[in-house]
């Protein structure tokens, strides 16, 4: 696992919030599938069993998917994405954030995905190293895949996954154009900072080095506008802060009751 988003090596406790740190990932097929995700979100009420999540995309075909099939693997993509049951945290408080703020879903989206897919988390440094406006080519992002992954994936497979990385984060709002992506700057909103000092909190980086973590740089909040919008949220009653100089407390209201302590 790449070591700038992980200053932690309880595997368990990330497992536990619904991490994934094994090799692969589901852009090797597929992107971080935001359509599809918000058409499931919004035909699934938001405390629904998980069997209901399976059933709207099979049975009922939410999706508008062709065949059964091509149904069922879209379930199990959006399962490797999202987890799709609310025993897994990281769902939980995707869902729970965006029924407050539903404009928030690209960044909600893409950070779980983030955290659940080690493919797109090595691509993060082929797009984040360019500045608002430069091009971005697809080999920039296979080399660091391959770099980080020497080996596994043959040139054609290398070229698929780097082309649904920068979909993804497209899909997010940090990349525009269709043929040739261009770096472009998304604008963090509350409810996507809570999520990102969640997953800051989770892997290790705790007091005031949560404002800086990975997760929310890669979102583009530094340390000044992550205070700012943690702030926010807090008068919005998404978390608890409190932040004097280097002593952070935060309690995520987006979590059940029942999780475990964050380690």
């Amino acid at each position: 696992m790449p070591s700038a988003y992980f200053n932690t090596t309880d595997v368990a406790a990330l497992s536990r919030y619904g991490f994934k740190l094994a090799k692969g990932g589901a852009h090797t097929s597929r992107t971080m599938m935001l359509t599809e995700l918000e058409n499931l979100l919004r035909s699934v009420p938001y405390d629904a069993p998980d069997e209901d999540y399976s059933e709207a995309v099979v049975e009922r075909n939410v999706l508008e998917k062709d065949t059964v099939s091509s149904r069922k693997k879209s379930l199990s993509h959006l399962k490797e994405l999202y987890a799709l049951t609310l025993k897994t945290p990281l769902f939980f408080a995707l869902r729970t954030l965006y029924r407050v703020s539903p404009d928030s879903l690209p960044q909600l989206a893409f950070l779980v995905a983030l955290a659940r897919d080690p493919l797109l988390r090595v691509s993060a440094e082929a797009i984040l190293s360019h500045s608002e406006g430069d091009p971005v080519k697809p080999d920039e992002i296979s080399m660091v895949i391959e770099r980080e992954f020497p080996g596994i994936y043959s040139s054609k497979s290398l070229l698929s996954i780097s082309q649904n990385c920068a979909s993804t984060w497209a899909q997010a709002g940090q990349l525009v154009g269709r043929m040739k992506k261009v770096r472009s700057r998304l604008r963090p909103t509350p409810a996507s900072c809570v999520l990102a000092f969640l997953l800051g909190e989770v892997t290790g980086h705790h007091g005031a080095a949560v404002f800086a973590s990975p997760w929310c740089r890669t979102i583009e909040m530094d340390p000044e506008l992550a205070r700012k919008l943690g702030f926010e949220a807090h008068r919005r009653g998404l978390l608890n802060l409190r932040a004097i100089g280097e002593v952070v407390e935060i309690a995520f209201l987006c979590l059940p009751e029942t999780i475990h302590p964050i380690p």
